[in-house]
């Protein structure tokens, strides 16, 4: 097989105030050649005052930069760690990289079917039987290869896939899928759900006696050096310099709470500093060899760039490709996708306060990784795609690009803006209430004042105040700025003898009264 990295490129951003240039360091080849000026030039000399414009342009507080390209590394550090401080972001500054981890996901259980421990091909059940789905024979049957491979079938709803609360034992959220609806048929079709990586990452840990946080940093963070590395809830305590967490709040930039939980590792929550990222690629770069250590075989890393599952054009989002994309698949913790004429493997990562790209061009030896201490899917991309491009030679707009509606799928809701002043068909003392759902647990539905205000238990992240959109529709309006803009769509209550008997909120769930009171 052809050598697939023999260059990369790591992006990891974080912008100031103001968005001025904090660091630029290069670090020594990988292959021990000297570093030159040159080099750094090759990246187009206007690189940097565009990546700056676009900083300015999404209002991110803060960037790293970490470029590996022909044997030479090159790191860059943009603003600061957090609106509330001056502290400036440095190429040691850890960022949470959210779905990014998948990689090490797969990185990781590929080193385990190396050793003989794990296969691609074990049914999960073998490893964690409280992993239940919706059907026996799946559960009994789907593999660590389907999970990560993202071809399940499940649909992407609830707290299970989205935002449980951090003190909800990992087991319990796994032993909840078995009341999530399959969307496609077992292998069909690429359905992008975030339980399956978390579920594969017990089973690592299961099989090692370690800890999935413990177990990547023997077998991956030391070996490389990654020092300024962690997940899950030991972020908080052993990582000394971290960047904050931003969205944008009704127009402006605002800090969030950051997330540390264990219970969604596997499929996110780990923090990787830009200098430590250049170590993870030059991993890829070396064909599972740095500085003449093999931390794993070719083989076993190449099985986890392998197309696992089609995905089909109206499925094909940004972070896998563009509009004139032909081929797409989803891999094992990576996507795969044409462009101009180039393979391409990428990944993309969220959370509700940061935003992460990586995209690999085997063919060409390229690789780009973008984190930005601020949830804004359109400033990675496109900062992602501008370097991609310099880096390609190719010329296009990428903002016109980006901004294009998206194809219609079927299965989006319309976003509301603005305040409703609309009133209710009921009382909203009707409308009160305990609601539950097998898989999303207790919400408790009260009256406060004018609107209502539903309480997750579950996921406390997207409680919501409810206001009326005429007859028994209601607007909520998550209480965490990060989440307002997801939940801002039509919810509706089913209602009976002049009594609501189910609530129904898109992409988190629906829920059936059991109580006339809250409290």
């Amino acid at each position: 097989m052809p050598n697939i990295f023999n260059v990369l490129v790591i992006v990891v951003f974080t912008v100031t105030k103001a968005n001025a240039l904090c660091e630029l360091i290069l670090l020594k080849t990988i292959v021990g050649l000297p570093v030159s000026e040159i080099a750094l030039k090759q990246l187009d000399p206007s690189l940097d005052l565009k990546i700056d414009q676009l900083l300015k342009h999404y209002n991110v507080p803060g960037a790293g930069i970490a470029v590996v390209k022909n044997g030479q590394t090159y790191l860059k550090a943009y603003g600061v760690k957090q609106l509330s401080s001056n502290e400036s972001v440095t190429v040691d500054t850890a960022f949470n990289i959210g779905s990014t981890s998948k990689a090490f996901t797969s990185t990781i259980t590929a080193m385990l079917v190396e050793e003989g421990l794990l296969d691609w091909d074990d049914p999960i059940s073998q490893y964690v039987p409280e992993f239940e789905l919706n059907d026996k024979w799946l559960t009994e049957n789907v593999t660590l290869r389907d999970l990560c491979g993202n071809r399940t079938g499940l649909t992407r709803s609830g707290f299970s896939e989205f935002a449980s609360n951090t003190d909800i034992d990992v087991l319990d959220i796994l032993s909840r899928l078995k009341y999530s609806k399959s969307e496609f048929g077992f292998r069909e079709r690429f359905s992008y759900v975030n339980p399956g990586h978390i579920a594969v990452a017990v089973a690592c840990s299961r099989v090692t006696g370690k800890d999935f946080v413990s177990l990547l940093n023997d077998k991956i963070w030391q070996p490389l050096g990654m020092n300024n590395s962690s997940g899950g809830k030991s972020s908080k305590e052993s990582l000394k310099n971290i960047s904050g967490w931003h969205c944008n709040w009704r127009g402006k930039c605002v800090s969030v709470t950051p997330t540390f939980a264990d219970n969604v590792l596997g499929s996110g929550g780990l923090c990787v500093s830009p200098k430590d990222a250049a170590r993870w690629l030059e991993l890829h770069l070396g064909k599972g060899t740095v500085d003449g250590k093999t931390i794993i075989a070719e083989k076993s890393l190449q099985e986890t760039y392998s197309p696992q599952v089609i995905v089909r054009p109206e499925d094909i989002a940004p972070w896998i490709g563009t509009p004139d994309t032909k081929f797409a698949a989803y891999c094992l913790g990576w996507a795969t996708s044409d462009f101009y004429d180039h393979r391409v493997l990428r990944h993309s990562g969220s959370d509700l306060g940061i935003q992460a790209q990586v995209v690999l061009v085997p063919d060409s030896g390229i690789g780009i990784s973008v984190y930005l201490n601020k949830k804004d899917s359109l400033a990675s991309l496109e900062i992602s795609y501008l370097i991609l491009g310099s880096l390609l030679g190719i010329k296009e707009d990428w903002h016109a690009m980006l901004n294009q509606p998206l194809p219609d799928t079927g299965i989006q809701f319309e976003r509301i803006e603005g305040m409703p002043q609309e009133k209710a068909s009921l009382p909203l003392e009707s409308y009160s209430g305990k609601y539950f759902s097998d898989g999303d647990g207790m919400a408790e539905v009260s009256c406060n004042g004018e609107h209502l205000f539903v309480d997750f238990k579950l996921g406390e992240m997207y409680s919501s105040d409810l206001y009326p959109l005429g007859g028994h529709d209601f607007l909520p309006i998550a209480r965490n700025p990060a989440n307002e803009f997801n939940l801002r769509v039509r919810s509706q209550f089913t209602v009976e003898d002049d009594i609501a008997v189910k609530l129904f909120v898109p992409e988190v769930g629906e829920f059936h009264r059991i109580s006339d009171k809250a409290g």
